[in-house]
């Protein structure tokens, strides 16, 4: 029998959980994009899912943080191999996006080079690939963030603890910005000069380390408490988009809102405790062949959503229904991925890490 060391434990919860957030970001885009309202019931449940899964997106810079604050390596030889890692795919799926909404939105101005810098600029080339270069700006603070974790003189487990006081820096200065810009919209109906952007950047980087923030008796809060805890504040979160004027939803569903952070923070907390307590499902969700693929089911799936709702523009927003349509979509998007693995030349291109193992071969080693 294997024993699992903290550390192999620790990465497989993280890996499980950015399958759970893969998920969570397709039920976000398929409520954003096609669902609408067959009845006031349904119509809520539909901004109720939307509500619980906002936090996904916050949960692949905690992973990320997770997996790269502990390293220690060259600042050149991490950029190089970030870089190699995020911007093949970023210029692959822009263009292939540019032609995919052209064909589904034909403008006449698919080779438009000033068009498609345009929307480089403006991010208008798809609902999900700003994330990539967010991601990209979040990369070269990491260093900086590495040398605030831990310290020289403490052993490699340690925390250092001025990590508490800066993340709270970080989420005090970009929560007041998301109510400043919310303010200014809803007086002015103008955007304020700063891009909200720049500070969803910084508010990511508060993100990446929440693994890392100590709060006294977090451990000793059982997780079925803190999963209600969430669950309720995902509840208020909904009623207050349904019914608040949308100038001031940002507060409630921006990634730097403080309502966002704290859903993040209590469903992450939450679920690594509970994941535990099923060992087939994280098994399941902690595969190779699963988590390998996330990034490249994120650059797809929306291709599939475009495809399910130009034959169903008019889907109900039912609970059970949102579900079944996410999973399969989730689903689509990993057999196609997990099929252009195969082809060696595309993988950097879908964001498959390029280590020669197969998936078994991984699998057993990290047994």
């Amino acid at each position: 029998m294997s024993v699992t060391s903290p550390d192999r434990e620790s990465d497989n919860l993280h890996a499980a959980l950015r399958v759970v957030a893969t998920f969570g970001v397709i039920s976000i885009h398929l409520q954003k994009i096609g669902l609408r309202e067959d009845d006031q019931v349904n119509w809520f449940f539909g901004i109720f899912f939307y509500a619980l899964a906002r936090c996904s997106v916050p949960f692949f810079f905690i992973i990320s943080g997770h997996f790269l604050l502990r390293k220690k390596e060259e600042i050149g030889t991490f950029l190089r191999k970030r870089a190699a890692r995020i911007i093949p795919p970023l210029v692959a799926w822009v263009i292939l996006y540019q032609v995919w909404n052209e064909i589904m939105r034909p403008t006449g101005r698919l080779f438009s080079i000033s068009a498609l810098a345009w929307n480089i600029a403006s991010l208008n080339f798809s609902v999900h690939l700003w994330f990539l270069f967010s991601l990209l700006g979040a990369y070269l603070f990491v260093p900086i963030l590495r040398e605030l974790v831990y310290r020289p003189s403490l052993p490699h487990e340690s925390i250092n603890p001025p990590v508490n006081y800066f993340a709270a820096l970080l989420f005090f200065t970009t929560g007041i910005s998301t109510i400043a810009w919310s303010y200014t919209m809803a007086v002015t109906w103008r955007s304020p000069p700063v891009p909200a952007p720049f500070y969803d950047c910084v508010q990511y980087l508060g993100y990446m380390l929440i693994p890392f923030v100590r709060i006294p008796r977090i451990d000793r809060v059982p997780a079925n408490r803190l999963m209600v805890v969430f669950v309720g504040l995902s509840l208020v979160s909904a009623i207050g988009i349904a019914c608040l004027p949308s100038r001031v939803r940002p507060l409630l569903d921006n990634y730097s809102s403080w309502m966002v952070l704290a859903q993040a923070f209590l469903a992450y907390h939450g679920l690594l405790k509970l994941l535990p307590r099923y060992p087939r499902l994280l098994k399941l969700l902690s595969r190779p062949a699963l988590t390998q693929a996330c990034f490249g089911i994120y650059l797809v799936h929306c291709i599939f959503i475009d495809l399910l709702f130009q034959h169903a523009p008019k889907v109900p927003a039912s609970a059970f229904l949102q579900i079944g349509l996410t999973l399969l979509v989730f689903l689509v998007s990993f057999l196609v991925i997990k099929g252009l693995s195969y082809i060696p030349t595309l993988r950097i291109f879908i964001g498959w890490p390029n280590s020669g193992l197969s998936s078994k071969a991984i699998a057993a080693r990290a047994n």
